[in-house]
């Protein structure tokens, strides 16, 4: 057995927890005041916790507050079309945590009776709630002891116990025993966010503050001096880069848009049109006189595993449509002022923000920085 857990055993049988007062201290003293843990409502925490997952808190921090104020509760997520679900999210990426956001407010308002289950196993069931989200809502929202162990609490544990070990699903069950078994009773709520803030401010992932640290003295890679070598990770692939063209068809002041395909990777989300391939390849398919394209600039935006580049044309209509593969997809023309009103993909909301000018008198479009 690990000295991590007999630690905590040991302390457990004598009445004291030295290792969990040492972090709550800690997290009593240092804790960010963030908006979502203001108010501890499962449906705060729900929507928080979608948030932030792969996206950083400073990001995060002014969608969750145009959130709240548009859909304080479940019951006016539910009544909203996916289309404003959707505007409201863009900018944040991985829209597909939107969509399991509202498709939960629709079951909460229906099946479930107004009331998110409180219980891991029933939580694991809803859209877009794995583990970790089960872990996280069962503490935050309803203080149960269950582990939510994200990314930040899972480089901390394999340097308190030096895992030399990449990480994967056996380990991270390991993991979230270990932690489940040493919350404190009544308190799985603070301790988990504690670990997840200490994570977040500390225990960083390349030169952490381990001098800083309240658990220094529990921590056995400091004391081995393999902190820095700790969690071990996989190579990663280099990035490939992917090019892509995008036309800015206008009809006067108006614009193209067309939108996605249901079972597309941006399903629901709306674009200028936009193809895979270089200038030449997207002309020949289709069947375009290129002459008449002015180049309008160029975008990019990074998915985990590839780059994207988009470069830009306008070109007044004149064109036939709809585009060659574009037979099945909705087209609408958008004034350059009602742009902003529609959930665009991420390549086309940079081409709106950087691209075109906001017509005269308006000020320029409102947008985030979040990832793609």
């Amino acid at each position: 057995m690990e000295k991590f857990e007999i630690s905590c055993r040991e302390e457990a049988m004598n009445g004291r927890n030295t290792f969990a007062d040492d972090l709550l201290r800690w997290y009593a003293q240092e804790a960010r005041d963030l908006p979502w843990r203001r108010r501890s409502s499962p449906y705060s925490v729900l929507v928080s916790e979608f948030m932030l997952q792969q996206t950083q808190v400073a990001t995060v921090i002014p969608y969750f507050t145009r959130w709240m104020e548009r859909f304080p509760d479940f019951e006016s997520l539910a009544a909203a079309d996916e289309e404003e679900v959707l505007r409201l999210w863009e900018g944040l990426g991985y829209y597909r945590r939107a969509r399991s956001l509202h498709a939960i407010a629709l079951l909460v308002a229906g099946p479930l009776g107004g009331a998110l289950p409180d219980d891991y196993d029933s939580l694991l069931q809803l859209p877009g709630v794995g583990p970790y989200t089960a872990g996280a809502l069962a503490s935050l929202a309803f203080n149960r002891p269950e582990a939510a162990l994200d990314g930040n609490v899972e480089r901390l544990m394999t340097r308190l116990l030096d895992i030399a070990e990449i990480p994967g699903p056996a380990l991270r069950e390991d993991l979230r025993r270990r932690i489940t078994a040493a919350i404190p009773p009544g308190r799985a709520r603070d301790f988990n966010q504690a670990l997840m803030e200490l994570g977040a401010l500390v225990c960083l992932p390349r030169n952490p503050l381990c001098l800083s640290c309240p658990l220094k003295g529990h921590c056995l890679a400091l004391a081995r001096g393999t902190a820095a070598e700790r969690p071990l990770r996989r190579l990663r692939p280099p990035v490939e880069t992917v090019r892509a063209l995008a036309l800015l068809v206008t009809d006067g002041d108006r614009f193209l848009l067309l939108r996605h395909r249901d079972g597309e990777r941006w399903q629901g989300l709306w674009e200028f049109p936009t193809f895979d391939g270089d200038e030449e390849s997207v002309a020949a398919d289709l069947q375009l006189d290129r002459t008449a394209w002015k180049k309008a600039g160029s975008v990019r935006h990074s998915f985990t595993r590839y780059r994207r580049e988009i470069s830009a044309f306008s070109l007044a209509v004149g064109l036939s449509l709809p585009l060659p593969g574009t037979e099945d997809r909705e087209a609408r023309w958008v004034a350059r002022e009602e742009l902003g009103d529609y959930p665009l993909s991420a390549g086309s909301r940079k081409i709106r923000e950087g691209l075109i000018a906001p017509a005269e008198g308006e000020s320029s479009v409102d947008g985030g920085r979040g990832k793609a």
